[in-house]
């Protein structure tokens, strides 16, 4: 249901599908962009986006649990679902039910999934540097073990090896020595597997950054996620736009003496008169209560100032001279003040600002692109 009642993500779907767009034509037709749709999408909502990404000719979703693949397939989704996270192997039937691809990161958990009869789709995670998941390999002697690692992992009947990958601990750095250690690392093992007649069709190392500062590095497929919702983290000339604006509704205004305070623990006090909008968002919506006091939200271009603790369900703004109303909507974060500068505020990252917009934040879906 439909309210827009309290805080709404408006989702521009439109966008997505032309960022993607942009994404493939710079990777080239050589390579495949497989739209990491994990986190709901990154809190965009990931059946919506990947319902969009399909019917344009997204072929690989990446997602990080069963139950999020699961979730996409009952939605409908056809195209091929990469799984990153483990999953216990005594899900395997679903796996081969759901038609899914495994990421496997050892022999032992390779062989946990054969044990079960089931036909399983694996791509095999190679720990290159991450120290995360992975088959260990973080330099050049540690070649021959992982190769062979990965020859009994081919042996095995029920395990059907589509593809290979390792990914980046710090691709946002240009030329950065350690990323191009782990990419040769990687390349040397594909090397040696090549040499025991061990072919896998597609080979990927890429993350968003990656795939925009690293064009040698693509190979068969490269994994978008941050940039695809247009927040690349690195310099880029793609016209990438960010695809979710957050609005909030202001639910009650009050005029405020010098001297008074506002919300918990009196944090804030008016150093004149002044008006306080309160509007329909907090920490349970997933806006930070560290913001309290930093942040500011738009309207109508001009910035109103977070001021006071940000609580459970409300939080207030400075709306002195703005002629704000009770029921219009202020703008927390969009395509001018982005959610990379509401992280910066909070001295974290816009991944985790984004996937923390929780269920009670209303999704709205539209297409600016393709509906003018």
């Amino acid at each position: 249901m439909q309210t827009l009642e309290r805080t709404i993500a408006y989702v521009d779907l439109g966008i997505v599908d032309q960022n993607c767009k942009l994404l493939n034509d710079w990777v080239g037709p050589k390579t495949k962009v497989m739209a990491v749709v994990k986190a709901n999408a990154y809190g965009h909502g990931s059946i919506e986006v990947a319902k969009k990404l399909e019917e344009s000719g997204t072929e690989y979703f990446g997602v990080a649990s069963l139950m999020e693949a699961i979730e996409l397939r009952q939605s409908g989704i056809k195209a091929e679902i990469l799984i990153f996270g483990n999953t216990d192997s005594s899900f395997a039937e679903y796996l081969e039910q759901y038609n899914l691809i495994q990421t496997v990161s050892s022999l032992d958990q390779a062989k946990m999934y054969n044990d079960k009869g089931k036909k399983i789709r694996i791509h095999i995670n190679v720990d290159t540097g991450m120290s995360r998941f992975g088959i260990y390999c973080h330099n050049q002697l540690q070649i021959v073990s992982a190769t062979s690692e990965i020859e009994m992992i081919n042996m095995l009947e029920n395990c059907e090896i589509e593809g290979i990958y390792t990914h980046f601990s710090i691709a946002e750095k240009n030329d950065d020595k350690y990323t191009l250690t782990q990419f040769d690392t990687f390349k040397s093992l594909l090397d040696s597997l090549e040499k025991i007649k061990i072919s896998i069709p597609f080979k990927h190392c890429c993350n968003s950054s990656a795939t925009l500062l690293y064009p040698f590095m693509h190979l068969d497929m490269v994994r978008c996620g941050i940039a695809l919702y247009g927040l690349p983290h690195v310099k880029t000339n793609l016209p990438l736009v960010p695809a979710l604006t957050l609005k909030s509704k202001v639910v009650a205004l009050r005029k405020l003496d010098k001297g008074e305070s506002v919300s918990y623990g009196r944090t804030f006090f008016a150093s004149d008169n002044i008006e306080v909008a309160t509007l329909a968002i907090g920490y349970a919506e997933g806006y930070f209560r560290i913001l309290s006091n930093l942040d500011y939200v738009l309207f109508n271009g001009r910035k109103l100032d977070v001021i006071g603790v940000v609580c459970m369900d409300a939080m207030m703004v400075d709306a002195t001279g703005s002629n704000l109303q009770v029921g219009d909507f202020v703008e927390v974060f969009g395509q001018t003040k982005t959610a990379s500068d509401v992280a910066k505020l909070a001295n974290t990252i816009d991944y985790e600002i984004l996937t923390n917009l929780s269920m009670r934040v209303e999704r709205v879906y539209f297409d600016s692109v393709h509906d003018r």
